[in-house]
């Protein structure tokens, strides 16, 4: 038992790593992170319901998590096959398609969150 549980925090430990990577060399990442801090900054001037900060903190969620497979899709294909290949650029393409598909419907969510209260401000 006590070998599961050393397990389970050597596992925090790798996906730790994983994140400071993301953050550290990922140009994207740093740009989602921005957007991060600006809308939660603005959650709380805004002082918006519960719901609203589920439906912001999911949206940070699907992006995030979203930049993060596709960060280690391009890793795995490019040591996978290091030179061009049509079949690779799709995986890597596709991935990215991800990514944005989670960043409009993010920014469409934040839109119906936050525009309603800028004109009232």
């Amino acid at each position: 038992m006590i070998k599961f549980w050393k397990d389970r925090i050597r596992s925090f430990g790798f996906a730790t790593e994983g994140l400071k990577y993301l953050f550290s060399n990922e140009g994207n990442a740093k740009v989602h992170l921005m957007a991060v801090a600006l809308v939660t900054a603005a959650g709380f001037v805004f002082h918006i319901s519960s719901l609203e900060w589920i439906a912001v903190l999911l949206c940070i969620a699907m992006v995030i998590c979203g930049e993060a497979m596709n960060t280690a899709i391009e890793k795995l294909c490019d040591k996978v096959s290091p030179d061009k290949d049509p079949l690779i650029k799709i995986a890597k393409d596709v991935a990215a398609g991800g990514v944005l598909i989670a960043a409009i419907i993010s920014v469409i969510i934040a839109a119906i969150v936050f525009l309603p209260k800028i004109f009232t401000f």
